[in-house]
């Protein structure tokens, strides 16, 4: 077996992206049938790319017949820790497999760039996302993943607000939950089917439908309002939705549009509960008008 040591091997910028190898290992050894393996391990210092900073990059990878095996690969971003393995074969650009896992990561770096600055998006995110077998490329990538989502708090979102004006609420303020949870299914046309759940002191919700990297979704929801959080509810919008026997207020919806414009398409009977309360109030009205005549 050879062995090869280096340190401070690589330093380089190149257009404001800048990584640095610290220690990098190569060993040539031979499998049990005599065949010439190379094994390495790397420990990189730091990684940015498109401004974010990847710290603490370790792990080993190894190439044995043009596949790169890459093993116990670990470091930290946005926040948090993630560990990395997979498999490529060189030759033919072929995926074998890939799994990314990550535990901690602070939801607002993350997502900084990718939303407007006026949308606050905080919270933290764990998440477990396996990549099908495949070959390699980035618009085509098929898989699942589960994220869990802690102490979320969404204000300023398009999204958000529209449901805020549906329920008339005056006061809008921050949504916020203590935890999410969201099981994702990445297939070959882009579209990514979500199925999702989450809890917290002003509601809880289920939805389930597909997302696209345009913005462009659809959305069914099926919400509970608490007690306290119906009590900001106008008259109207409160009797014409199901009431819970704790006092809140139950919800069934469909948001779909454009993450910028969404749209929402209130179930068909709470439509015909608000339809049957403003027949209802014109008639308490016209009762009224005629015992003061």
């Amino acid at each position: 077996a050879v062995e090869i040591s280096c340190r401070k091997l690589v330093r380089s910028t190149v257009q404001n992206e800048s990584s640095e190898l610290n220690d990098f290992i190569i060993k040539m050894n031979r499998n049990k049938n005599n065949e010439k393996i190379i094994e390495t391990r790397f420990i990189g210092s730091h990684l940015k790319v498109s401004g974010t900073a990847v710290t603490l990059i370790r792990g080993d990878a190894d190439l044995e017949h043009g596949v790169i095996r890459l093993k116990r690969c670990r470091g930290r971003a946005f926040g948090g820790k993630f560990k990395l393995i997979g498999e490529l074969d060189c030759r033919t650009g072929y995926l074998n497999n890939l799994s990314i896992s990550a535990t901690g990561i602070d939801i607002q770096s993350l997502v900084r760039g990718y939303v407007p600055d006026t949308l606050s998006l905080t919270g933290l995110i764990d998440f477990d996302l396996t990549i099908d077998p495949g070959y390699f490329n980035i618009a085509a990538l098929q898989g699942k993943g589960v994220f869990h989502l802690s102490h979320v708090q969404i204000s300023n979102s398009p999204v958000v607000n529209s449901i805020y004006q549906m329920l008339e609420i005056a006061n809008p303020v921050p949504l916020s939950f203590s935890k999410v949870k969201i099981n994702l299914q990445m297939g070959t046309d882009k579209i990514l089917q979500t199925v999702s759940s989450g809890s917290g002191e002003m509601l809880d919700f289920k939805a389930d439908g597909w997302i696209q990297p345009t913005g462009d979704f659809s959305q069914q929801v099926d919400a509970t309002i608490s007690a306290g959080f119906a009590k900001q509810l106008s008259e109207f919008i409160a009797t014409s939705l199901e009431k819970t026997s704790d006092g809140g207020r139950v919800i069934r919806c469909r948001i779909y549009g454009n993450s910028a414009n969404p749209k929402v398409e209130l179930d068909k009977e709470i439509m015909k509960n608000a339809v049957n309360n403003v027949f209802r109030q014109m008639k308490e009205s016209i009762q009224e008008f005629f015992k003061k005549n």
